[in-house]
């Protein structure tokens, strides 16, 4: 089969596989995720503490220790200062990711709550978490106060509080800061490993910090509507923003690659409509090879590569030396690929053409 046909096969296959896996990959963030579900009332209905995963499969359990970052609200009322407090606390929830001994919820499940009236102990209670972190945040100018506390769920009691006063471009040293406290008051030492690694996530620039949280938000809109082209080509607006701004930004040019992707699921599916031009489609696999190569090149860790690559291999067919892969939605653990170049979803099994 030649090159072409065997992309126009993979094109298929793609579909298949959103369709199987749709509901269950739906795009995320941090490692694509994204859940905007109804919380479920009950003492005995939680979320899960990650929306979906991507590690290794033999990855070792995840440890006891587990912790929500609530997001940040803004203290004061300039034209971006939310998105720059949603920025910080998803640059604190990745920087706590990085810690070895402590399980982070996603942002997704933790930023359900935001604007929420419910007590740090309801909000761990549904998360089935052990500690919250909460804050605020006040921006003026170039003047940044940011108020942190740790709170441990089954008492309310506060283990740690911090006040920071620093220049709003300063966001790195505070992240950095709180990502260690944390890890001293949960008595969690860090070796040096993981202190370079929690040096090297998050977001350096504030400007791009915002336009990234501002793609956010309209990406997350559109995976809500049935037609979400013409959001997705605002998102991308901002993202490309942010990547100009910062070109190591490896999660912006994961999510840039959204539109593409849906480019060609609509093309194998026989739904294109107006939005989607003849111009989108011939571009397609080179701006999908590129944004995805760009965000493995400047992955931060392990499980952001393997989600980039596993995302790249959805797309575009490319399994070949992947090795093997799992994704984890609630309790549910599935095989997604392995090093034969073997698709799997529940019953689902594809193997790709070798044309």
């Amino acid at each position: 089969m030649g090159r072409r046909g065997g992309f126009k096969v993979w094109q298929g296959i793609m579909a298949l596989l959103v369709l199987a896996v749709g509901l269950v990959l739906f795009d995320t963030l941090a490692v694509r995720e994204n859940d905007n579900s109804q919380i479920p009332t009950g003492s005995s209905d939680r979320i899960p503490t990650a929306d979906i995963e991507f590690a290794p499969a033999d990855l070792a359990p995840a440890p006891a220790r587990t912790i929500a970052v609530l997001p940040f609200p803004a203290s004061s009322n300039g034209p971006d200062d939310e998105y720059f407090a949603d920025g910080l606390s998803t640059d604190i929830i990745n920087t706590l990711a990085q810690v070895a001994d402590l399980r982070v919820t996603a942002r997704t499940s933790a930023f359900h709550f935001k604007g929420k009236d419910l007590s740090a102990g309801e909000i761990a209670d549904r998360l089935g978490v052990s500690y919250v972190l909460e804050g605020t945040v006040l921006r003026a100018g170039e003047r940044l106060e940011v108020n942190v506390r740790l709170i441990r769920a089954e008492d309310g009691f506060q283990l740690w509080a911090e006040r920071y006063q620093r220049r709003a471009r300063d966001t790195f040293a505070i992240r950095t800061d709180v990502a260690e406290k944390v890890a001293d008051a949960l008595n969690i030492p860090l070796d040096e490993r993981q202190r370079e690694a929690i040096e090297h996530a998050g977001t350096r620039n504030a400007d791009a910090l915002i336009a990234f949280q501002k793609g956010i938000e309209r990406y997350e809109r559109a995976q809500l509507q049935p037609n979400r082209i013409s959001l997705l080509r605002q998102a991308n607006v901002e993202f490309e923003h942010a990547i100009e701004v910062e070109p190591a930004m490896a999660q912006a040019y994961r999510h840039h690659a959204d539109l593409m992707s849906h480019v060609l699921i609509s093309q194998a599916a026989g739904e294109l409509d107006g939005e989607i031009t003849g111009a989108d489609i011939a571009r397609a696999p080179d701006s999908l090879a590129q944004d995805y190569s760009q965000a493995i090149r400047y992955s931060k860790s392990a499980g952001q590569r393997s989600a980039s690559e596993l995302d790249m291999a959805l797309t575009m067919g490319r399994w070949n030396g992947l090795g093997t892969y799992t994704f984890q939605s609630g309790l549910r653990v599935v095989v997604v690929a392995d090093g034969t170049g073997t698709a799997c979803a529940d019953a689902l099994r594809i193997t790709p053409s070798k044309g």
